[in-house]
């Protein structure tokens, strides 16, 4: 049996100025994008950059808050029942989330020193997509800056 799954990226541009006196607000524009995304390109994975940034991170509370919001809004979105998964490590910008079922995400990581951009190192996160029948492909989510700190 064959199987494709759609893995999306976004970036999401979330920092941590967005949990204090507006946090309802952003998250009705994070749950109105996830929506978006969801009915528009059905996706099996949504991996998530710039969830805080390097310098300012979430606090793992926030980052629970920010999964909490996307796995409910992929939810309402669905056309069939589902069970969104969060992968995330707190301290980095990056936040994946999937449909538990045929496939897994498994074995995350951040990679540390991966390459260097206006002077700072830059990380991502790598993990495993497994699906069924046993084949397996290695995901790495990475956020290239853009502005003034190039490549």
């Amino acid at each position: 049996m064959e199987m494709s799954a759609n893995v999306v990226f976004a970036n999401i541009a979330w920092k941590e100025s967005r949990h204090h006196r507006t946090l309802n607000a952003n998250m009705k524009l994070l749950n109105n994008t996830i929506t978006d995304i969801v009915r528009k390109l059905n996706p099996t994975v949504i991996c998530m950059c710039e969830v805080g940034e390097t310098t300012i991170p979430l606090s793992g509370e926030q980052m629970q808050q920010v999964a909490d919001c996307v796995s409910s809004a992929w939810k309402d979105a669905a056309t069939e029942h589902v069970k969104p998964c969060s992968m995330f490590t707190t301290g980095f910008p990056y936040m994946t989330i999937y449909i538990g079922g045929p496939f897994q995400c498994s074995d995350q990581k951040i990679l540390h020193d991966l390459y260097y951009a206006g002077g700072e190192t830059r990380t991502a996160q790598a993990f495993v997509l497994s699906g069924p029948g046993g084949g397996s492909i290695d995901v790495i989510n990475v956020h290239a800056p853009s502005g003034t700190k190039k490549l």
